[in-house]
């Protein structure tokens, strides 16, 4: 989950029970999407001026690569190719960056 208190956290959907977090995060945490394999974990944060999306690698919550920081205003959605390979995201800057 994101909160508007700058956290993010991964819940055990079976259990009801935190695994991993609070992760303090530089700004508002919207959109959280896992991979369709689960591998990967990006997330959105508005962390002005900047609104960045972030990469994570599932299993060890470590950073992949650089944080994205193309758009010029919030971004509202995310969206894995089905692969993993791409990853679109939405902004409110009216773009989409793949």
């Amino acid at each position: 989950t994101g909160a508007d208190e700058f956290t993010v956290r991964i819940w055990n959907l079976d259990t009801s029970k935190l695994v991993a977090g609070p992760f303090k995060s530089m700004g508002m945490v919207g959109a959280v999407r896992f991979s369709t394999d689960s591998k990967k974990l990006t997330l959105k944060s508005d962390d002005a001026p900047a609104h960045t999306i972030y990469k994570f690698d599932a299993s060890t919550l470590e950073n992949i690569g650089v944080p994205f920081e193309e758009h010029t205003k919030a971004v509202t959605g995310l969206a894995p190719s089905f692969d993993g390979a791409l990853l679109a995201s939405a902004g409110e800057d009216d773009t989409i960056k793949v």
